[in-house]
């Protein structure tokens, strides 16, 4: 596919020119009146009738003040140019006049007395603007809000955000026109604050590749200042794509002026049964010459994202010797904060923010009853970490619960492993007596297990396992105990 890039502007009235193609002024006339099928997503009226010219073949010419501001609810089916112009500026105060060679004029509709006084309802479509937590139509955001998708950023050869924001009205791209430093925007006078997936973030030193985007969001005006120490003319908000649990790709390449070639991936698939653990890998490669003798571009980007539904830690466990806390020096603390907080602290930096931005997940930390009833001659320190991660479990779930994120805790008493044989190794080799003695020893610290048992990995295993699956979807911020009944509160 090879794609011609223009810049054009004019002193006064800008005209707005869609569907301008290798087809005669005959031929566009036959074309108008022949049915096709025709998809264009919900989104900006401007885009959609740009999209509707080039895939009908028709021209249609407007000024693009007539359209700004304005959105479409989209349109999918079978139409001819004419049907399909007509539902797509339907409720828009706006007219379509034949031009008498097939193709067609947009003007202002003048309102009648009757259409004055009536509220003309136009399906919106939903969209979810990052941040908020529930679907919006555009029209019920209280903000000044613009959302392009990747869909129109695809259907209009945009392959930087700053070329994105060409359709924006009052924003303007203030960087290289070579793309040899990072892109910054004026949005109202102001220079526009970025933020990737509702982080802020500094200048890119490059122009930010379109191939990764799900789409740009622009908050215009004083709101903008709310969410931190930002601009008050916008915030331009960048979506990444996420991986997705069915296998999708596709790829491309173009060759325009000054032998600029570009060609582009993205695939997205799962990594595990259900798709639970997804990946998502977008690329895009550019060689260009320039207007500039001498000056050639090369540009690589690669963003491997992954995706995770469930996050379960049960790492833990403890190896300092008996004999209380006298006997624990710094080592052992830092290895116990280390192996029983921070792991958690450190795979959740790591992980959750992908549940984040997804705006879906489950968290499941495991503790230990010793948080609340600590076995002073051996696991002081132990104790002491648990307690922490049960502390640090309860204020994570404060802050991930709106964004989608469920946070629970599950706090084991004696569970029969591996590790609770080479504990009670250690009892026995520091008090002496049998492995039965030592056992018996933890029991009577405990204040004894009720069932008479300790419990089995399996069973910890398959409560965790619930409270990761969507029949615990309403459960959050909770902790359960396994422990036989060895804590006696309910």
């Amino acid at each position: 596919m090879v794609k011609f890039k223009q810049m054009c502007g004019a002193a006064a009235v800008a005209i707005l020119v869609a569907g301008i193609g290798a087809v005669s002024m005959s031929a566009q006339a036959q074309t108008a009146q022949a049915a096709k099928d025709i998809d264009i997503p919900a989104g900006s009226l401007g885009n959609a009738i740009a999209q509707l010219g080039r895939k009908a073949g028709v021209m249609i010419v407007f000024d693009p003040a007539l359209v700004r501001g304005k959105r479409t609810a989209g349109l999918h089916g079978t139409y001819t140019s004419a049907q399909a112009l007509d539902r797509l500026i339907a409720g828009s105060n706006i007219k379509a006049r034949p031009d008498g060679r097939g193709g067609y004029i947009l003007e202002r509709e003048p309102l009648s007395a009757s259409r004055s006084t009536a509220a003309i309802e136009t399906p919106q479509a939903e969209i979810l603007v990052y941040g908020r937590l529930t679907k919006d139509t555009a029209l019920s955001i209280p903000q000044s809000v613009d959302v392009i998708d990747s869909q129109a950023i695809q259907s209009s050869n945009s392959d930087t955000v700053g070329e994105v924001l060409r359709f924006i009205p009052g924003a303007s791209r203030d960087g290289s026109l070579l793309d040899a430093f990072g892109d910054t925007y004026l949005i109202r006078g102001f220079l526009a604050n970025q933020t990737i997936n509702g982080i802020a973030v500094s200048t890119m030193r490059q122009a930010r590749d379109s191939i990764g985007i799900e789409r740009v969001e622009v908050l215009k005006g004083p709101a903008s200042v709310l969410y931190g120490q930002l601009q008050p003319g916008a915030v331009v908000n960048i979506v990444t794509k996420q991986p997705q649990r069915e296998w999708k790709g596709s790829a491309g390449f173009s060759y325009d002026r000054y032998d600029e070639f570009r060609g582009t991936v993205d695939l997205t698939g799962p990594l595990s049964a259900g798709g639970d653990l997804r990946f998502r890998v977008t690329g895009a490669y550019d060689d260009a010459d320039s207007f500039i003798e001498y000056w050639h571009r090369r540009h690589l980007f690669v963003a491997p994202v992954g995706g995770i539904d469930i996050l379960a830690h049960v790492i833990g466990g403890s190896s300092t010797p008996a004999g209380g806390f006298v006997v624990l020096t710094d080592e052992h603390w830092l290895a116990e904060l280390s192996l029983n907080l921070l792991a958690t602290v450190r795979l959740d930096r790591l992980l959750v923010p992908k549940m984040i931005e997804q705006g879906a997940g489950a968290v499941v930390h495991v503790t230990s009853i010793q948080s609340v009833l600590p076995l002073p001659e051996s696991t002081t320190a132990y104790a002491a970490a648990k307690a922490a991660l049960r502390t640090y479990s309860k204020s994570l779930s404060k802050e991930l619960g709106p964004k989608g994120v469920r946070v629970n805790v599950v706090s084991p008493g004696w569970i029969m492993t591996e590790s609770t044989g080479r504990f009670l190794e250690r009892l026995q080799d520091t008090n002496g007596g049998t492995i039965e003695d030592a056992r018996q020893s933890v029991l009577e610290a405990l204040g004894g297990i009720p069932i008479g048992r300790g419990a089995e990995p399996s069973e910890v295993a398959d409560l965790i396992a619930y409270l990761a699956s969507d029949r615990a979807g309403a459960i959050h911020g909770a902790e359960f105990v396994i422990d036989g009944g060895t804590v006696s509160t309910v």
